[in-house]
C-alpha cells in the first residue's frame, strides 16, 4: 500500500463522497473538500460554528453540516462554490440531519424527538411528522428510496410507519408486537423489512401492507434481545447477532435458522486458520519470508525496533478473552459485516475484542479463519468490490486479510497514530480521534 500524508480534523469523522472522488473534513468551523486521490483541496469553507456532524449526498454533489451550538445546518456544493443554503429549525433545534436516497430533501430531528421535519431543497418547503423513536436509528428507506420506514413510541407501545417520498404521508401504520424494538432494516429487494426486539431475542418480519409476515424467537424462556441484524448481499440470508456470543442465519424463505455460528473461546475447527499477531523485539525490523510491521520503540539502541507479524496457529487453540479497557463492559456479538460478493461473514464478538471472525457462508457455511490482535478491535470494514478485509485496533498498523491470508500493514510515520476508524471507498481513509491519511492499492 501507498500511503498519503497526515491530515488533522476535528469532530466527526472525514467521509467519502458516494462515487469516491472527494474527502470532506472538518476542522473546528472550516469545510475542506479534497480530491480522494490527491487530497488537493478543490473547495474551503467557513461555517457559522464548530461542525458536529456531516454527511454527502447519494449525488455526491452537496455536503450538509450539523453545527454544534446552533439550531441549524448548512449545506454547501462540492463543484459551486458560490451556492448556499442554511436551514433553521427554531426553538426545537436539531438533533440530527440526513439526506434521503434522491439527495434533494434532508431529514431534521428535532431535540427530544418530538417532531421531524423535512425539508426539499429544490421546492423550498417543508413537511413536519411525528417524532420517532430514537436520534440515531429506528429509520430506514427501502432500497428504490420510495419508502421511509419509522419507529414510534406511544404510550409504552411500539409502532412503525411507512411514509410514501412524494407526498411524505404515511400510507401504513401499524403497532408492533415488540417489547423494545430497537430497529429495522429493509430486505435488499425491498419486498419486506424487519424489526428486532433487544429485552428478548425476537425478530418480526413486515410486508410493505404493514402485515407480519413471519417471526423468529430463538429461546422459549425469555433472554435478552438481538444487538445487530444484517441482510446478506443477495437478501437470501439474515444474520443475527445476539449477546449470548452466536450469530444466527435465517433463511429469507422459511424464516427458520439454517446455521449458528458460535465464538467460543475454545475454537477447534480445523478448517479454520488462525492468524495470531505477535511482537519481537530485534534490529532488523524484519524476518525472512515473514511479512513484517515495525513501530519505533524507546530503546538504549537506536535501531532496535518492535515488530509485528501474524504466526499461524493450529487447531485447537485457547483465545484470549482481552475485553477493550477504553470501553464499557459490554458482551456478545458487536458487529457483523458481509462481504461484497456475499461469500464472507466477519464477526467481532464483545467478549474476545481482540478477535475477528471470518466465515464462508454461499457454500460451506464454517469458520475459515480467526484473526486475534494484541489490542482491541476498533473498527473492520470489507472492500466494496473484494473479498478483503481491513482491520485496526488502536495502533498504528492496518491487518489486511483476503483468501491467500493475513497480513500486518504499518503505517509510515505513525508513531503515534492510534487508528481507530476506517472508511473504505476508492481509498481506504483510516483515522484515529485527530487525524487521518489515505492508503492506496498498489495492485
Amino acid at each position: 500500500m501507498d500511503f498519503s500524508g497526515f491530515h488533522k480534523y476535528t469532530g466527526c469523522l472525514p467521509t467519502c463522497s458516494p462515487d469516491g472522488r472527494h474527502i470532506a473534513s472538518a476542522e473546528e468551523y472550516r469545510l475542506t473538500v479534497m480530491e480522494a486521490d490527491t487530497l488537493q483541496v478543490v473547495q474551503l469553507y467557513s461555517c457559522l460554528d464548530k461542525i458536529r456532524t456531516m454527511e454527502w449526498c447519494s449525488r455526491s454533489e452537496y455536503i450538509v453540516c450539523g453545527l454544534q451550538n446552533k439550531q441549524i445546518v448548512q449545506v454547501w456544493s462540492a463543484s459551486d462554490q458560490d451556492w448556499t443554503c442554511k436551514i433553521d429549525e427554531g426553538p426545537a433545534g436539531i438533533e440530527r440531519c440526513q439526506w434521503t436516497p434522491d439527495g434533494t430533501h434532508l431529514i431534521l430531528i428535532a431535540a427530544f424527538r418530538i417532531r421531524m421535519a423535512i425539508w426539499s431543497l429544490l421546492e423550498k418547503t417543508c413537511i413536519h411528522l411525528p417524532g420517532p423513536k430514537f436520534e440515531d436509528k429506528g429509520l430506514a428507506f427501502s432500497p428504490d428510496g420510495t419508502v421511509m420506514a419509522l419507529l414510534e413510541r406511544s404510550e409504552c407501545k411500539d409502532y412503525i410507519s411507512l411514509i410514501a417520498r412524494e407526498e411524505w404521508r404515511p400510507q401504513v401504520h401499524v403497532q408492533l408486537l415488540t417489547q423494545d424494538a430497537q430497529d429495522l432494516c429493509f430486505s435488499p429487494s425491498g419486498s419486506c423489512l424487519c424489526v428486532w426486539d433487544s429485552l428478548d431475542y425476537n425478530i418480526f418480519i413486515h410486508a410493505m401492507d404493514g402485515s407480519c409476515l413471519a417471526s423468529y424467537r430463538a429461546f422459549s424462556e425469555p433472554a435478552l434481545g438481538i444487538r445487530v441484524a444484517h441482510w446478506g448481499p443477495s437478501g437470501q440470508l439474515l444474520a443475527l447477532g445476539g449477546f449470548d456470543n452466536a450469530v444466527r442465519l435465517l433463511d429469507a424463505k422459511t424464516w427458520e435458522p439454517i446455521a449458528e455460528l458460535t465464538h467460543s473461546d475454545s475454537p477447534s475447527d480445523e478448517a479454520a486458520v488462525l492468524f495470531q499477531e505477535v511482537e519481537l523485539r530485534d534490529r532488523s525490523g524484519a524476518q525472512a519470508g515473514v511479512e513484517t510491521t515495525s513501530v519505533s520503540i524507546s530503546s538504549t539502541s537506536a535501531s532496535q525496533t518492535l515488530t509485528s507479524h501474524f504466526v499461524i496457529q493450529s487447531m485447537p487453540v485457547k483465545l484470549c478473552a482481552g475485553r477493550d479497557a477504553n470501553r464499557d463492559a459490554r458482551f456478545g456479538i458487536a458487529g457483523i459485516h458481509w462481504s461484497s460478493t456475499g461469500r464472507f461473514l466477519a464477526t467481532h464478538c464483545e467478549d474476545m475484542s481482540n478477535t475477528v471472525w471470518i466465515w464462508e457462508i454461499s457454500t460451506k457455511l464454517q469458520l475459515v479463519a480467526i484473526l486475534q490482535h494484541l489490542s482491541a478491535v476498533r473498527s473492520f470494514k470489507w472492500h466494496p468490490k473484494e473479498d478483503k478485509l481491513a482491520i485496526v485496533s488502536g495502533t498504528s498498523k492496518i491487518y489486511v486479510w483476503n483468501t491467500l491470508g493475513a497480513s500486518c500493514i504499518r503505517i509510515p510515520g505513525a508513531a503515534n497514530f492510534q487508528a481507530s476508524e476506517l472508511v473504505w471507498s476508492t481509498a481506504l481513509l483510516v483515522a484515529d480521534k485527530a487525524k487521518f491519511c489515505c492508503a492506496y492499492s498498489t495492485e
